[in-house]
C-alpha cells in the first residue's frame, strides 16, 4: 500500500512540475520566429528543438527559470543566418540574449526595448547594420551591451547613459559616427567602455579622466587637441586626432 502511495505521489509531483513549467504560446511563437528567421534547419546545433517542452526537454540554447519562463537564449557560434525577428520582444522574462559569432544581418529591432529584465545582450561579430535604437536606454537591469564587430552606423544614443547598472559598453569596430555622448559620464567607475575603431568625431566630452575601469576610443577622428588624460601624454586611448 505504501509503495503504491509513493508511486502515486511521485506521479502527482511530476504532473505538477510539467504543468507549472508550461511555456506560454507567446513565448513558443517567439522562439519559433527566431528559429525561422535565422535559418534554423542549418544551425550547427538544434538538439531537442520542437520536441515537447523547451524547459523540460532541454532545447539547445534555451534556459528557463523555476516558473517555466524562458529567461536565456544562448546560441553563439551556431550558424544563425538571418535577422532578429520583432517577436523577440514577446519574451518578457528574458535576461540574456547571446547570439555572438554568427551571421546575423538586418537591424536591431525596437522590440528589444520591451525586454525589461534583460541584463546581457551579446551580439558581437555578426553583420548587424542600421542604427542603435534610442529606446534601448530604457533597460533598467542591463549589465552588458556587446555589439563589437558589426556594421552599425549613425550616432551613439544619448539615452545609453541611462543604463545605470552597465558594466560593459562594448561597441568597437563598427561604423558609428558623431561624438561620444556626454551622458556616458553617468556610468560608474567599474564600467568598461570600448568605442574604438569607429568614425567618431568632435571633441572628447571630458576634460578629466572619467575613471572607468577600461576606456578605449582609439582609431576614431576626434578633434585635436585631445584632453591630456587620453592623449600620448596620458594613456593615449583617444588617439589619433585630426
Amino acid at each position: 500500500f505504501f509503495v503504491v502511495m509513493k508511486l502515486l505521489f511521485a506521479l502527482l509531483v511530476l504532473s505538477f512540475v510539467s504543468v507549472s513549467l508550461c511555456v506560454t504560446e507567446r513565448e513558443m511563437n517567439a522562439i519559433t520566429a527566431l528559429y525561422d528567421a535565422t535559418n534554423g534547419p542549418n544551425w550547427y546545433r538544434a538538439w531537442n528543438w520542437f520536441e515537447g517542452n523547451p524547459c523540460t526537454n532541454n532545447w539547445w540554447g534555451i534556459k528557463c527559470d523555476g516558473d517555466g519562463n524562458i529567461n536565456q537564449i544562448i546560441l553563439p557560434s551556431n550558424n544563425l543566418q538571418g535577422t532578429i525577428p520583432p517577436q523577440i520582444g514577446d519574451l518578457p522574462n528574458l535576461s540574456m540574449l547571446a547570439l555572438f559569432n554568427n551571421y546575423i544581418t538586418g537591424t536591431l529591432p525596437e522590440e528589444l526595448a520591451l525586454l525589461k529584465y534583460l541584463a546581457y545582450i551579446q551580439l558581437n561579430f555578426n553583420s548587424v547594420s542600421g542604427t542603435i535604437p534610442e529606446s534601448l536606454g530604457n533597460w533598467s537591469y542591463l549589465v552588458e551591451l556587446s555589439l563589437i564587430g558589426n556594421q552599425l552606423s549613425g550616432t551613439i544614443p544619448e539615452s545609453l547613459g541611462n543604463l545605470q547598472r552597465a558594466k560593459y559598453i562594448m561597441m568597437h569596430s563598427n561604423n558609428l559616427e558623431g561624438s561620444i555622448p556626454a551622458s556616458f559620464a553617468n556610468f560608474g567607475s567599474a564600467t568598461r567602455v570600448k568605442v574604438a575603431e569607429n568614425n567618431l568625431n568632435g571633441t572628447v566630452p571630458w576634460t578629466s579622466d572619467p575613471g572607468y575601469d577600461v576606456f578605449d576610443a582609439r582609431y576614431n577622428q576626434f578633434s585635436c587637441p585631445l584632453p591630456e588624460w587620453c592623449s600620448s601624454s596620458g594613456n593615449g586611448l583617444c588617439e589619433p586626432c585630426v
